[in-house]
């Protein structure tokens, strides 16, 4: 970020850490390419919820696929972005599954709507993922601010090891990018 602005890596540092405490940054999340997983479609859901029932959101998912984002919006408006395997949606029955979910999650959370969109795969067919990239992977979904050498101590590698990896799962679109 910092080569990027043109400023210290420091100075990029304290800029972030102050957009974090004054809660213009909440979240951080890790793109990835879940097409390279067997997941065909992506199932965007926009939920109403009350104050006391955050904790329903997990269930939401649950069967159908990884939580891939969950960004609260405002107010209690929340978006998930859910990576789903062989399931046959489609413009005719988005309206159906919108019905079952509101049913499935009661009163106290109201279905605003639903999206699904097919996942096509960019990553070029001679790229061939290998077990570190999925420990990588791991990582960087449960903390996308993992330092490369946190990374490297977390799975027994040099962080050469974790810097050529990540910028081959970068270069090969099989992490598409770093989002807040």
């Amino acid at each position: 970020i910092g080569k990027t602005l043109g400023i210290s890596t420091n100075t990029a540092r304290t800029r972030i850490n102050n957009l974090i405490l004054n809660k213009a940054i909440e979240q951080f999340i890790t793109i990835v390419n879940f097409s390279l997983f067997g997941y065909s479609g992506v199932l965007t859901i926009l939920l109403k919820v009350s104050k006391n029932r955050h904790n329903v959101i997990d269930k939401v998912a649950k069967g159908w696929g990884p939580i891939y984002m969950h960004v609260e919006i405002f107010d209690g408006v929340h978006v998930l972005g859910i990576a789903v395997k062989d399931m046959h949606i489609n413009n005719n029955n988005i309206d159906s599954l919108r019905e079952k979910l509101s049913k499935a999650l009661g009163k106290s959370i109201s279905v605003l709507d639903v999206f699904f969109g097919k996942n096509t795969s960019l990553v070029s067919e001679k790229f061939h993922l290998r077990r570190i990239d999925l420990e990588i992977i791991e990582c960087l979904l449960s903390d996308p601010r993992m330092t490369f050498l946190n990374i490297a101590r977390t799975l027994g590698c040099s962080q050469k090891t974790i810097i050529r990896r990540i910028e081959k799962l970068i270069s090969s679109r099989v992490i598409m990018g770093f989002s807040l």
